[in-house]
This record gives C-alpha cells, sequence and structure tokens, in this order.
C-alpha cells in the first residue's frame, strides 16, 4: 500500500532505546490495509545489542486507531501527529522486543529471520 511519505518516513526511521544498547535498525517496511482504516505494519528489522551479535527479525503490528489512519491516506498532515504516531509504534517494537520471550502474543508478533 503506498502511504505519504512523510508517514513512511517518520515509521521507517532507525531508532534505538534510550539507554543506546538496543538499536533497532529498519530494513523494510510494508504497510497493508487489513480492513477499512485498520493497517497492518510489517517491519524487517535488524536488532544489535551491546555484547550480541546483530539479529533479524520479521515483526507485524496491528494498527487499529481510527483516529490517526489519515495519517496513512492523505499528504499534508500535521508534522506533529507523525512524529507522535512514529513515536508510539516505536514503542511498540520496543515493547514487543522486552516481552517476546515471556507473552505469548507478542511471540506471536515476531519470527527471527536466519
Amino acid at each position: 500500500m503506498k502511504i505519504p511519505e512523510e508517514t513512511r518516513a517518520a515509521l521507517a526511521a532507525c531508532f534505538s532505546r534510550s539507554d543506546g544498547e538496543l538499536v533497532f535498525s529498519v530494513n523494510g517496511l510494508d504497510v497493508t490495509e487489513r480492513q477499512p482504516r485498520s493497517f497492518d505494519l510489517t517491519y524487517d528489522l535488524t536488532v544489535t545489542r551491546k555484547g550480541h551479535d546483530p539479529e533479524r527479525w520479521e515483526v507485524t503490528l496491528c494498527w487499529d486507531d481510527k483516529s490517526q489512519a489519515d495519517l496513512f491516506e492523505t499528504d499534508g498532515r500535521d508534522p506533529e501527529r507523525v512524529r507522535m504516531l512514529a513515536f508510539v509504534v516505536q514503542s511498540l517494537i520496543q515493547e514487543w522486543w522486552d516481552t517476546k520471550a515471556r507473552n505469548r502474543q507478542s511471540a506471536k508478533m515476531g519470527r527471527q529471520i536466519h
């Protein structure tokens, strides 16, 4: 699905945890409209942790927040709203990483790519 470039750029930006110990490099992002105004965000990530070899993961987030659906559909949206969307998505990816070993629902969201 083609989404506005400003939204794609914000969502596909690499990011790290605040302590710098964990870096998420975005190799690819696929956005699929699952139903009207609900989207699946599928990331191809390389996760780098200090003292470990990099790991490659595919992670899918289901985005059902209709209040932000317009950010996926049309250009010219408020850059602050786009920035906040990216922040929330990055937070969800970090939460997935931190809980995937203990939470079955989180574990289902991702798979390691070898």
